[in-house]
């Protein structure tokens, strides 16, 4: 398989001097500090992202500006591409966490897994909050930077990993209440978990269904069962959306040529892929390409 070069930027979770935890609190002060050149630049992380916006704005993940309402929270998954709009209009907090903070025990590690507010398999998901809730989650936000600035552990380590699933639950239930699609805890779900987690694994190699149903021991047939009625979506409908969704990435923050991306993606020949790109989107790469350019 070809290597591919990506030019969007990459950054990284920085840990604080004062205290361990994989968990920062950042104020929209100290963030629009970084300046314009730095926020409406897209880019990836490797740690997840809760937004609290106080007032409405424009944020772009993954080559959709999404109108954030006033009180709302947005939540995003590691290695989301996005950014702030150019104007920085962003009153409010971000929560920025790594997974490791979710990984004492296998309890931890499942309850994340089990979040769909950052599963990849559903849309982005933007929630809106009555006044009252908003505040809510503001007051824990703002109590878990409080515990961080004079970090003592054990005891704030468990208090803040309690507090933000706390805040998590809360989230869900609001999102539940918008007609957010939720799956309960159960074989569906560890079904979803475990295919997501393969898809993220293999999509670029592995474009069809019989591969991941192998890998899970489960039926072709069982497992189209599982995504068409929790999420509405064929399981080749998913690995598509990966791959077309990567190679928007590539095309938009890469220099490499249609046929490196193809062969990255796992196509035999360049001209498949353009295929399937124009299928999936109604246009060429290079007419994608160029769009994003003259953006």
């Amino acid at each position: 398989m070809a290597t591919i070069k990506e030019s969007i930027e990459s950054r990284s979770f920085k840990k604080q001097t004062n205290h361990t935890l994989d968990i920062q609190v950042v104020t929209s002060e100290e963030l629009l500090k970084f300046g314009v050149d730095v926020l409406a630049r897209p880019h990836r992380t490797n740690f997840y992202h809760i937004f609290l916006f106080d007032k409405a704005t424009v944020h772009e993940v993954d080559f959709e500006k999404m109108d954030i309402p006033d009180c709302s929270l947005l939540f995003l998954d590691k290695d989301k591409v996005h950014c702030f709009d150019k104007r920085l209009c962003f009153e409010g907090e971000v929560i920025v966490f790594m997974d490791t903070l979710f990984s004492v025990s296998d309890f931890d590690q499942q309850f994340l897994q089990n979040c769909t507010l950052f599963s990849k398999l559903y849309d982005t998901q933007v929630i809106e909050l009555s006044v009252d809730k908003y505040q809510n989650v503001k007051n824990t936000a703002r109590y878990i930077r409080q515990i961080l600035s004079t970090f003592q552990p054990p005891p704030h380590q468990l208090l803040v990993k309690n507090l933000l699933q706390n805040l998590l639950i809360l989230a869900q239930q609001c999102a539940e209440a918008q007609g957010f699609e939720s799956i309960k805890s159960g074989a569906e779900l560890d079904c979803l978990v475990l295919f997501e987690s393969l898809l993220e694994q293999h999509f670029k190699q592995q474009h069809q269904v019989n591969f991941y149903a192998h890998q899970m021991l489960i039926s072709e047939k069982k497992l189209h069962k599982v995504t068409t009625q929790t999420l509405g979506k064929s399981p080749k409908q998913l690995i598509d959306e990966q791959i077309i969704l990567e190679a928007k990435r590539l095309l938009s923050y890469s220099q490499e040529s249609v046929k490196t991306i193809a062969y990255g993606l796992g196509f035999d020949e360049p001209t498949n892929f353009i295929k399937f790109f124009k299928k999936h989107t109604a246009q060429t790469p290079n007419n994608f390409r160029q769009k994003q350019q003259l953006a």
